[in-house]
């Protein structure tokens, strides 16, 4: 009978820890975001770095039509002017900032997983998620020259970042899959690559431009999103929680400073590394604002742009303004 009465106790316990757990959580999600949006909390690797953006807070939002409800990508193209792209239709739009819509439509006919645009010096380059690079000059033209350019990347790269950097004259490809060009190396175990991609050589270089090691990223953002609050005790009673899982979606150089700014749809997160390939910070997206961050761009006068997919309401762009003194 005292052994029936003490299993009793014990499981009274434990569906009395289970019901609360809810509500310790939300208790945490409340005082973790007591002073508004939540969201928006910049983890620094270096304390003399200042964030310029506030990122809980656009300056303006531009809604998409249905065609680029799975916008991919964006480039700055001209004055108030982007490119962007979408995952399959085989086409590229350019958006107006200033009248917020799409003017122009231009058709290239390689659809297939388009994850990123980049526009430089007018020639189109777009990168599908097998590494392969598209080639497109004269793309504002009726019969635009299409080039396609096979790289060590492959599918098991994922790869769906596209940047431009003036300094090496390369594009900087970011995998969201595996590390590796070839063969396993224990020195990209448990990290994030991204790679240059020599627009001379028209070939990737093999040392990695920025590597993000995740276990220093969770030590920096230990805390960073709410669901990650008391991991050690959570994942005992809920299988959902787990550790941080940053995976680049998007890719863009800051025409200021140089930095390189990241973004992972998976997560919600924005990482900020220098030219070094050293993280400098990271910051959480708050979801409401960011419901799929897919693609991310600067226009010269260091402005953001950051798209979303559609995912519960309208696919769009976000455009914050570039602060010197920071956020």
């Amino acid at each position: 009978m005292q052994i029936w009465k003490r299993k009793g106790v014990l499981i009274a316990i434990t569906i009395l820890v289970l019901l609360l757990i809810p509500l310790i959580r939300k208790g945490i999600y409340l005082y973790q975001n007591k002073d508004g949006i939540p969201g928006g909390k910049v983890y620094k690797e270096r304390e003399d770095f200042i964030f310029p953006y506030t990122l809980t807070h656009p300056s303006n939002k531009f809604k998409l039509p249905h065609r680029l409800d799975e916008i991919s990508g964006l480039s700055y193209f001209t004055e108030n002017r982007l490119i962007c792209i979408e995952d399959e239709i085989g086409a590229m739009y350019e958006f107006d900032i200033e009248r917020g819509e799409v003017i122009e439509e231009f058709k290239f006919g390689e659809g297939r997983d388009c994850e990123d645009i980049e526009i430089v010096k007018k020639i189109a380059y777009i990168l599908q998620s097998n590494g392969t690079i598209l080639q497109i000059r004269d793309f504002e033209n009726a019969a635009p020259k299409i080039r396609k350019i096979n790289t060590k990347l492959s599918r098991k790269n994922d790869t769906e970042g596209l940047a431009f950097d003036e300094g090496s004259n390369a594009l900087l490809v970011a995998c969201k899959g595996s590390p590796y060009l070839k063969k396993k190396c224990k020195e990209l175990k448990g990290k994030r690559a991204i790679y240059r991609f020599d627009l001379d050589a028209e070939e990737i270089l093999e040392e990695p431009a920025c590597i993000i090691d995740l276990e220093s990223l969770k030590n920096t953002a230990g805390d960073l999103l709410t669901r990650k609050s008391f991991i050690g005790l959570f994942k005992i009673f809920d299988q959902a929680e787990e550790d941080i899982d940053f995976r680049p979606s998007g890719i863009a150089v800051h025409p200021k400073t140089k930095d390189i700014y990241i973004i992972s749809s998976v997560d919600r997160m924005l990482v900020v590394c220098n030219r070094n390939g050293e993280m400098l910070a990271a910051e959480e997206l708050n979801k409401k604002v960011f419901r799929q961050p897919e693609g991310i761009c600067f226009n010269p006068e260091g402005d953001l742009f950051i798209s979303n997919e559609r995912k519960g309401s309208r696919a769009n762009i976000l455009m914050f303004k570039y602060n010197q003194k920071g956020s």
